[in-house]
C-alpha cells in the first residue's frame, strides 16, 4: 500500500475518476435512449385485438339408470321326513257323558173362580127440578127525554137504547150494559147512567128466596119541539 501511493499522484487519481464518471454517465445515457425507442416501435408493432371466450360444453344427460331384472326366489324342496320309532302321543282320557236333566214336568191347575159380583148400587133419584126463578120488578124510577143529553140535541140524534141491569139480591142495580144502541153514543150512556141511578127493583126469587137477576128495557129518544 505504501508502494502504490508513492507511484501514483493525485493528478492522476482525480483524472481516473473523472473517466469512470464520464463512462456510467454515457452508459446511462445509452440505455435510457435505447429503452425508450425500443418502447415506441414495440407499441407500434403491436396489434390489439379481442379474445373471444368458447362457449361452455354442453353437458351431456346421464345415462340411464339400468333397472335390474327381478329374480325369482328359488324353490328348495323340504328335506323329506325322516320317521323313527317315537312311541304314539297318548290319548286324551276318557270322560263320561252325563246325560241332560229332563225338563220339569208342569201340572196344570185349575182356575180360581171369580169372586161374587157385589149387588149393584142404586144411585138415589135426582131431586126434582127447581121451579125457574121469578124475574126481578122495576119498583121505581125512569129516564124520559127530559133527560135528553144537549150534545145529541145540538147534534139532532135520536133513536132507542136497549139496557140490561145487573140487579143483587137487595134490588139494587149493580151494572148496565148497552144490549141495543141508538146510534149515538151520548144517548146510550146518558140512559145507562140514569138508569142505574135511580132505578129500585124488587128482587128476583128462587124457592121464596131472593137472588140476584136482570132486568132490561128499552129507551126511546125523541128529539124535543123547540
Amino acid at each position: 500500500m505504501s508502494y502504490l501511493d508513492q507511484r501514483t499522484s493525485p493528478a492522476r487519481i482525480w483524472a481516473l475518476g473523472v473517466v469512470a464518471i464520464l463512462h456510467v454517465l454515457i452508459g446511462i445515457a445509452f440505455v435510457t435512449g435505447f429503452y425508450q425507442r425500443f418502447t415506441k416501435e414495440g407499441v407500434k408493432d403491436l396489434d390489439v385485438f379481442d379474445v373471444e371466450e368458447p362457449p361452455p360444453p354442453e353437458e351431456e344427460p346421464p345415462p340411464p339408470e339400468e333397472i335390474p331384472e327381478p329374480v325369482s326366489p328359488q324353490v328348495v324342496a323340504p328335506p323329506p321326513i325322516v320317521r323313527t320309532n317315537v312311541p304314539p302321543p297318548p290319548s286324551p282320557p276318557t270322560q263320561a257323558v252325563i246325560p241332560p236333566p229332563s225338563p220339569p214336568s208342569f201340572v196344570a191347575t185349575p182356575p180360581r173362580p171369580a169372586p161374587p159380583t157385589p149387588p149393584a148400587v142404586q144411585a138415589p133419584p135426582p131431586p126434582p127440578p127447581s121451579a125457574p126463578p121469578t124475574p126481578a120488578r122495576l119498583r121505581s124510577g125512569s129516564v124520559s127525554n127530559a133527560d135528553y143529553p144537549s150534545s145529541a140535541i145540538r147534534s139532532g140524534a135520536s133513536g132507542t137504547t136497549r139496557i140490561t141491569l145487573s140487579v143483587d139480591a137487595s134490588g139494587r142495580a149493580t151494572g148496565c150494559t148497552v144490549s141495543g144502541s141508538s146510534g149515538n153514543s151520548s144517548l146510550d150512556s146518558t140512559a145507562c147512567s140514569l138508569a142505574q141511578r135511580r132505578f129500585r127493583f124488587t128482587p128476583a126469587t128462587r124457592d121464596g128466596q131472593n137472588v140476584a137477576g136482570s132486568y132490561s128495557q128499552s129507551i126511546r129518544w125523541v128529539l124535543p119541539d123547540d
